[in-house]
């Protein structure tokens, strides 16, 4: 049965494995998944084409078209995702092991740690431990670090959670601040002949960003009939719930958190329409649509979006993307260059994503869709643009008391984001009138 019949009758799609297949081997779901994103986008080009001829001929597009039209969109959107999984599962850290090669105290303290957490026993055993353990870590503050093991893994499930972890850079600081210089330029140099003075000339300029820093919370709540299982691995579950909790919190704020108890986000930095060479250092420039409320035609799509690109210094398209939700996708998926080419391209191998324009896209469904006066799109060196800052070390309590028969694990992770390089980023919105 062909792709567009299949799509057509709404019968069986094409599958793969899930993502927790046993198969070490994910060459054939990948090889099936590209087939498949390719094969559907090709029949995408025909109803689409044909959606558009409609409108061109008068004035509408017939409801079965449009029907069409959508359902071999979400097949694609399905694909991809599916891919993107795949990828990422690929090429993902290896969780750490047991204890084998480990320092002995790191050790020790993972064993008083899970007593504490199963049983509260020892907490004397477990302070004294941990300031042997992370000296440099640990301050008098009533709270236990969990032990090292689960930290990394709960980075590392971040990771997984959020896309937009992969989208910045991230380091780990010891302290509850950070500040970074950064190099303005302005060196300048000129012309002489052989016997002429060589007057002094601008030096390098500098100025100095600092990051702005939140506490997130999660108070998971376990039972203690799990915890007295001694057959769970309880670091491994304590730092999934704590992961899950912080991941949805933090991706929110380093794209849209406005610096109070939180962050200040990519998208809540000052914006201005000038370009790079009259905008102020630390502001970023916003392009807007040419069309009220929409991207606009082809024509005025296309043209906005190239001027996103070529807006952008070229030493920084080097390992740029583009940024947006599934929906904004789906609108720009249908958008073609004066040539009658499509601008959005299907991934042709693992690990790469799907392009627009000839730069991948990062489809993140935290962005906003395409609304009057919204930031829908954003094109850049997203890692040369911003930096996750956390602070080292996640910190627990243990309660038993509130909430019996269950015991909550009332956990704090400090973190911070800084925004670095303005010229690096920029956003489009869309024109409100």
């Amino acid at each position: 049965m062909s792709l567009k019949r299949n799509l057509m009758s709404g019968g069986a799609r094409l599958h793969v494995r899930g993502a927790g297949s046993s198969s070490p081997d994910n060459t054939t779901d990948v090889r099936s998944l590209l087939q498949g994103i390719q094969q559907a986008f090709s029949e995408f080009r025909q109803q689409n084409d044909q959606r558009l001829q409609q409108l061109e001929q008068r004035g509408t597009s017939d409801v079965v078209t449009e029907e069409h039209v959508q359902r071999i969109d979400g097949e694609i959107r399905r694909l991809s995702d599916a891919l993107t999984e795949i990828s990422t599962r690929s090429g993902r850290p290896g969780r750490p092991g047991g204890s084998s090669g480990q320092d002995p105290v790191q050790v020790e303290y993972r064993t008083a740690w899970d007593r504490w957490a199963r049983r509260g026993e020892r907490e004397h055993e477990l302070r004294d431990i941990e300031r042997r353990a992370n000296t440099t870590q640990t301050g008098e503050d009533g709270g236990y670090l969990v032990p090292d093991t689960v930290d990394r893994n709960i980075l590392d499930i971040l990771g997984d959670q959020s896309d937009v972890r992969s989208l910045f850079t991230a380091m780990t600081v010891g302290a509850d601040s950070y500040k970074r210089l950064v190099g303005l330029h302005g060196t300048s140099a000129g012309w002489v002949g052989e016997t002429d003075a060589r007057p002094p000339t601008n030096g390098p300029q500098f100025t100095e960003v600092e990051a702005t820093f939140g506490e997130m919370y999660a108070n998971p709540q376990i039972s203690q009939r799990l915890l007295d299982d001694s057959a769970v691995d309880l670091e491994a579950y304590i730092g999934n719930e704590l992961a899950l909790a912080f991941a949805e919190n933090e991706a929110q704020a380093y794209l849209f958190g406005d610096g109070v108890k939180k962050p200040k986000g990519l998208f809540s930095q000052p914006t201005a329409a000038d370009g790079d060479k009259t905008r102020t250092f630390g502001t970023y420039q916003l392009l807007t649509s040419a069309t009220a409320g929409s991207l606009g035609t082809n024509a005025a799509a296309s043209d906005k979006l190239l001027d996103m690109i070529y807006a952008t210094k070229s030493t920084l398209r080097q390992g740029a993307t583009w940024l947006m939700n599934s929906t904004t996708v789906s609108a720009v998926r249908k958008l073609k260059d004066g040539q009658g080419n499509y601008l959005w391209q299907p991934s042709s191998q693992i690990g790469e994503p799907a392009t627009l324009l000839g730069y991948g896209v990062n489809d993140m469904e935290i962005m906003p869709d395409i609304a009057a006066s919204a930031i829908p799109i954003a094109f850049g060196n997203f890692k040369r643009a911003y930096m996750i800052v956390d602070r080292i070390g996640i910190r627990t309590l243990r309660d038993p008391y509130t909430n019996k028969p269950f015991v909550g694990f009332y956990a704090t992770k400090r973190t911070g984001g800084i925004s670095l390089d303005s010229r690096a980023v920029k956003f489009l919105q869309i024109a409100a009138s």
